[in-house]
């Protein structure tokens, strides 16, 4: 396939997920919060913040009649050992059903990366949270909070990890009325590496007595090998280069989260939590930060997959029972209008809104409001108009649910051992209201082809189309599994509707297009053929190296260049070309920017980033693992070509790919997710879907 699709990003500290249950048996929780620290600048609202997510644990723990062992450690109490050691003993109890949370708010600091990390460490540094006795011993460094998570995820509770503090940089600014603090510590003279702190020795860290200097060096680059991850998932304040701050008796992170939890009752999935706290910073005048929302999965090879089950299931483990809002409904300050964060990509119309109805729910029961109408719907967010009457305040973030209408049907069957079906379909029933809102239904044609089958076997979930993996299995007979299954559905429907994507509203139609796409592909003796496609579009290429069957080093392989030239004599077009790859994956970014501007009678070409950065118009074609172990009689992937007279955005169209099936010699794993801004529809536009195949060479047909 051609190689379009990012490298996967690896994540120091995160937050897990493991086996999950609706209701959490106990929840083990640890809070730290540190004001006063022996060495470094106080802080003021960490201890608070701290409380605040006592009281708060303690409420939602109460109404949901769920069991909390909960451990606080504020100020002198928490030194590094004591941090550490609470972290094993308090969190090491949660079994599975059980959330183990660990919460930090305090300064954090980088410091100079040891060799055994400095190949996955790009920057050369790791990141560390400074407990209250720091400079008198080491911070609590990332890879050790990675060590303790494989510690205590054996028993496969649901990990959280959530942690306020900075990364890196340095800033203090003032407001009227009280003081902003960035959590940031800086090294002095005598302890200082650069910017950051000097690098450690091997034998300060918490696991040196279990993995050798030499084990970590021989293994340099191949980070899981001495240091496993265990599943978790993670909320931070901040990204890497950017800083958290306090303000007042409140770190703007934790207030965020706690105000989004206090409107909801806890009663929000990850993914909604995450997004509703970035719209609150991103209006916040005090800070730049953005939070981040990581995964990792302990049975994948890199930090974050595709469509991780956990952002889609509730905070904590649900403690309150009762329907995930659908949409988040937001005012945009910049641009001084109401909008919710559903728009053309999730079935909304762009003609007929009257018929549209948007209602807006106390997060906490779910009861309507307030009633919204629709103004005008984009690709990945709609605006909308409140009445008069409303009670609605700019400052806040709401729910919602809006009738959707997918235009691509998915029909689902299921089969295979009897316990696995009842869990999928006890999920279906569970869930049906909003799989039926995204258009996934299921049928009794079994067996039928151009229907995608859930099969339970061996204690997993295998998710087929015509017989071919679609996709990783989903491990366990558990909720999490069907719903991670389902998940993959979601995602595909997404695909497929952005692969039909369609202007059908006549009066923003361009009446024919101009601009003409060229597909030059690699041959075996080494000379360069154009992909000829027929009336519906579509085409074959080929590779140019074809490697013996059953290679465990080598795939075939080969190289493609798409050209796009505007006819035209006069007229210049804005043209995007997005990537739909046959793991369900949309990239944009095939132009600098994602839509280039062709002057008339010019040809420009799509590229591809290479490790050195620079961008090549030869882009790499590698066919996939699977592709030859499961027998697929080919590839392919889609070129979706969007012109228009007016500049647009195609950014929010993207998305990851789905795990790859197993092969037990190469996985891909994807990229987590990109923010990305919300982009306007063209008035003017026009869409082309190409299909190209390219045959595997190793087929054969079966009898």
């Amino acid at each position: 396939m051609p190689n379009f699709r990012r490298e996967p990003v690896s994540l120091n500290i995160s937050l897990t997920s493991s086996t999950f249950t609706i209701m959490a048996k106990t929840i083990y929780a640890l809070l730290v919060g540190i004001n006063r620290y022996q060495s470094l600048s106080p802080l003021y609202a960490c201890v608070n913040d701290a409380n605040n997510m006592k009281t708060w644990l303690e409420a939602a723990a109460a109404r949901a009649g769920a069991k909390l062992s909960l451990l606080m450690l504020t100020n002198e109490q928490a030194t590094r050992s004591a941090v550490t050691r609470s972290f094993a003993n308090q969190l090491g109890l949660a079994g599975e059903g059980d959330v183990a949370l660990f919460y930090f708010s305090g300064h954090g600091a980088l410091e100079g990366a040891h060799s055994a990390f400095k190949q996955t460490e790009t920057d050369n540094t790791i990141e560390t949270l400074l407990c209250h006795d720091f400079y008198f011993v080491n911070g609590f460094a990332d890879k050790e909070l990675r060590y303790l998570i494989h510690k205590i995820s054996g028993k496969k509770p649901h990990v959280v990890i959530i942690t306020d503090t900075c990364h890196s940089g340095d800033s203090t600014r003032h407001s009227n009325n009280f003081q902003v603090r960035v959590k940031q510590a800086f090294p002095p003279p005598e302890l200082r590496q650069g910017a950051t702190y000097a690098q450690r020795k091997w034998n300060e860290f918490l696991f040196a007595s279990e993995i050798t200097e030499a084990q970590a060096l021989a293994a340099a680059g191949n980070l899981n090998a001495v240091l496993p991850q265990g599943s978790h998932i993670h909320l931070a304040a901040c990204k890497a280069d950017e800083l958290a701050v306090e303000a007042g008796e409140s770190g703007l992170f934790t207030e965020a989260l706690l105000q989004v939890l206090a409107q909801t009752a806890g009663n929000i999935t990850y993914q909604n939590l995450f997004t509703r706290m970035n719209q609150l910073l991103e209006n916040n005048p005090y800070t730049t930060q953005t939070p981040q929302i990581y995964v990792v999965e302990s049975n994948t090879k890199t930090p974050v997959t595709a469509v991780p089950a956990v952002l889609y299931e509730r905070f904590l483990g649900g403690l309150v029972a009762g329907e995930p809002v659908e949409a988040n409904v937001t005012y945009n300050a910049q641009k001084g209008f109401w909008q919710i964060d559903k728009g053309t990509l999730h079935g909304l119309p762009s003609i007929g809104l009257d018929k549209v109805a948007v209602e807006v729910v106390n997060d906490k029961d779910k009861s309507v409001f307030a009633r919204a109408s629709l103004k005008a719907v984009f690709p990945d967010y709609a605006q909308i108009e409140f009445p008069a009457s409303a009670s609605v305040y700019s400052t806040d973030t709401y729910g919602a649910f809006v009738r959707e209408v997918f235009t691509t049907p998915l029909l689902f069957a299921t089969g295979g051992d009897e316990q696995g079906k009842q869990i999928l379909q006890q999920y279906y029933a569970n869930n049906t209201k909003s799989l039926k809102k995204a258009n996934i239904a299921p049928t009794p044609r079994g067996n039928a082809l151009n229907v995608y089958k859930i099969t339970a076997k061996n204690n997993t979930f295998q998710l087929t189309y015509n017989n071919l993996p679609v996709a990783k299995e989903a491990e366990g007979y558990t909720t999490a599994s069907a719903n991670a299954i389902f998940g993959y559905l979601k995602h595909i429907a997404r695909w497929q509707y952005v692969k039909n994507f369609k202007n059908t509203v006549a009066a923003t139609q361009l009446q024919g297009s101009d601009v003409r796409l060229r597909l030059f592909y690699q041959t075996p003796a080494g000379a360069q053929a154009e992909t000829e496609f027929n009336e519906q579009f579509t085409g074959k290429a080929a590779y140019a190296q074809i490697p013996p069957a059953g290679s465990l080093t080598q795939s075939p392989s080969g190289s493609i260049k798409i050209s796009l030239t505007n006819l035209s004599a006069t007229v210049s077009y804005y043209c995007a070309l997005a990537y739909l790859g046959q793991l369900y994956d949309i990239v944009t970014d095939t132009f600098t920017g994602g839509v280039v501007q062709i002057a008339p009678k010019t040809t420009v070409y799509a590229t591809v980033t290479m490790p050195n950065g620079k961008r090549a118009e030869d882009i790499p074609l590698v066919q996939d693992a699977y592709i030859e172990q499961y027998n697929y009689p080919e590839s392919h992937f889609g070129l979706l070509l969007l012109c228009s007279l007016q500049p647009f955005s195609v950014d929010s169209f993207a998305q990851d790919a789905l795990p790859a099936p197993k092969t037990g010699i190469r996985n891909e794993e994807s990229a987590p997710p990109t923010d990305r801004e919300p982009p306007q529809t063209p008035q003017k536009w026009q869409a082309v879907y190409y299909e190209v195949k390219i045959p595997n060479p190793y087929f054969t047909l079966q009898p």
